[in-house]
This record gives structure tokens, C-alpha cells and sequence, in this order.
């Protein structure tokens, strides 16, 4: 049966759905484009955060001077980069021992209510030990929420999307339209019935979607859709599958309802968790090392990685974390208007 966008599409010789996508743009609330991290100004937008680390990693995250001096950021061919010290060779631990191995951990100057949020990456840190992440925070943590868009440790192929939060908030039962595999569904950071921290997460099914699959494949966009109406939505769209409506800018008002299911997803419902228990959430991208969950000996073996000892490894061997770098074409933020 022919309806009326069929008959429209045919009498206008639109191809494929365009006039569909500008219909639903042009009736419904758009996404406008706020903010752009792109580029020679990505990191004039970013704090660059130099305390020890929260996760107890390996790490000495360093300021941005220092990170210039030492070649740990630069901007190359439009795209930024951030990488660990992949020269230096530690000492045996002792009882005074430096913090650990050089890395970056940036946060950025404005936070976040709501929106949605593009982040075209193309190249995420791999290596033993490693411990990369591209989330969301907010203050008085866990109170003010945390989402974690891209995370995993060490030899991981496959994407963990999170949300962590103080009590009150679980992702809502089957049936749920994501393409993703919850692994926990309680996103309170001290949920008597998970691993402390563990969250609410939820595994990606495609091995491109991190480690050296994503890498091996020109990385891809990751989309996050946070609204008090939909809850937390997040897609991964590897290079040759993004939506046309983003692809190279192509629309200024991306249509998450054209995209299809999301990889992970988490509604916002009275009766597991609501729009409260997120706010003032700041964009973070860091690489650490070991630590609390990289650096957990069952985990550090189940990825085939060398050694009994996470941080012996990450001391010795600055010539295998020469993959443990970022490459990010931008992240983009839109406001429903």
C-alpha cells in the first residue's frame, strides 16, 4: 500500500527516505549544535587534571605543559592526540616510588544537563594494562552520576558502556530495545549484589567497536543521547555504517529516531531510575594504567597478558604501549531546541 511519504518521495524524486528525514526534522524538536571540540582549539575547552588517580592506577597524570613538552598531546591533521610515555623505563618499586607511568586525563570546562553528544574517534589506546575511558561525570560523585560512553581494559574487543550512580537506579528490565548484552543492571556504585563499582553496564556485540578491531577498522562514532524523555541512549556506528545525517556534517540537525536500536539502553522510568540522579556532568578522556580494574589479577590473565604483575609490566615495557594512544577527530554537543 503506498502512502502519502511514498507518494511525496515519487513526485518530488526524492531518493530513498530523504524527504522522510526532513519531514520529521521539520515537525518535530531538532538538535541544535552548541558545542564543537575540534581541531587546534580541542583542548582550549578541556582542564587537564594532574592529582592521583581515583582508580588507584599506575599512572602520573600530568599538566599541559607538561604534556606539550613531553609529546603526549599534538594536533595531527585536524585530529587531536593523546598518548602515555612510551620511552621511559622504571626503577624496582620502592616505598617512594613516582606515581607512575606519564598519561593525560582531561575534563572539560563545561558540564552537561542533557544533550547529545557525537564523538568521532578514530583510534582508542590497546595494550596490557592499559586502561582507557571517554565518560561523563559529575560532581559529588556518585551523587551527581557518571556515564561511561567508551571503556575497557587491557586486550578487551569489546565496548563496556556504563552507568554509575548512587542508590536508587537500575536499568529497566527486559524487554529492552538494545543491541548491547547487560552484564549488570544495578547502577548503584555499592549495590550489595555486584562488584563494587560495577554499575549498570551493558556489552557491545561488535569487536569493532574497541581494541584493535575498532582500530584496525578507522574507528567510527559513538553516539550518546541523554533526555529526560528517553533516558540514556548510546550507539556505536563503526566507519562505514554512520548515519547519513552526520556523516561529514551532512546534517546539522542529527535524528536519533532514524538510526535504528542503540547498542545500550538505559529509559529513565519512575520505577528504577529517573532523570534526578544525573546533572552537571562533565566530558572526561583519559588513559590509566593497572589500577582497580585493568590491574585485578583475574582480569590481567583472562586478556592473555604477560607477566603475574600488571604494574611490573607497565614498568618494564614502554615499547608495548606504542598503540595506547587516542586519535579524535572531534566530539560535537547538541541541544534539543
Amino acid at each position: 500500500m503506498t502512502t502519502a511519504i511514498d507518494a511525496l518521495n515519487h513526485y518530488l524524486n526524492f531518493p530513498g527516505g530523504d524527504i522522510l528525514t526532513e519531514v520529521v526534522n521539520i515537525l518535530e524538536p531538532q538538535w541544535q549544535l552548541t558545542d564543537v571540540y575540534q581541531g587546534n582549539t580541542f583542548f582550549d575547552g578541556f582542564d587537564f587534571f594532574n592529582d592521583t588517580d581515583p582508580t588507584h592506577g599506575f599512572v602520573n597524570y600530568v599538566n599541559k605543559e607538561k604534556a606539550q613538552h613531553d609529546g603526549l598531546i599534538k594536533i595531527d591533521k585536524s585530529s587531536i592526540v593523546m598518548k602515555v610515555d612510551n620511552s621511559t623505563t622504571f626503577a624496582t618499586a620502592s616505598k617512594n616510588q613516582e606515581r607512575g607511568r606519564s598519561s593525560v586525563r582531561i575534563s572539560s570546562h563545561k558540564d552537561y544537563d542533557s544533550g547529545l553528544f557525537l564523538f568521532d574517534v578514530e583510534h582508542i589506546p590497546v595494550a596490557c594494562g592499559a586502561w582507557p575511558a571517554l565518560w561523563l561525570l559529575g560532581p559529588n560523585w556518585p551523587n551527581g552520576g557518571e556515564i561511561d560512553v567508551i571503556e575497557g581494559v587491557n586486550l578487551q574487543s569489546q565496548n563496556l558502556m556504563a552507568l554509575h550512580t548512587s542508590s536508587g537506579c537500575k536499568q529497566r528490565p527486559s524487554p529492552l530495545k538494545q543491541t548491547g548484552k547487560t552484564l549488570t543492571n544495578d547502577c548503584d556504585v555499592k549495590s550489595p549484589d555486584q562488584a563494587p563499582n560495577q554499575g549498570c553496564s551493558v556489552e557491545d556485540q561488535s569487536k569493532k567497536s574497541f581494541g584493535s578491531g575498532f582500530n584496525q577498522n578507522g574507528g567510527g562514532i559513538f553516539a550518546l543521547q541523554w533526555t529526560a524523555e528517553t533516558g540514556i541512549q548510546i550507539w556505536f556506528f563503526d566507519r562505514a555504517n554512520i548515519p547519513k545525517d552526520i556523516v561529514n556534517n551532512s546534517n546539522k540537525h542529527p535524528n536519533p529516531k532514524l538510526w535504528g536500536i542503540p547498542s545500550a539502553n538505559f529509559p529513565f522510568d519512575p520505577n528504577y531510575c529517573t532523570f534526578r540522579s544525573f546533572s552537571k556532568l562533565k566530558i572526561i578522556i583519559n588513559t590509566t594504567f593497572c589500577g582497580d580494574w585493568a590491574g585485578n589479577s583475574t582480569i590481567y590473565k583472562k586478556h592473555n597478558c604477560p607477566g603475574q604483575n600488571c604494574i611490573d609490566f607497565i614498568r618494564k615495557n614502554p615499547n608495548k604501549l606504542n598503540e595506547a594512544y587516542w586519535r579524535i577527530r572531534s566530539i560535537k554537543v547538541y541541544k534539543l531546541t
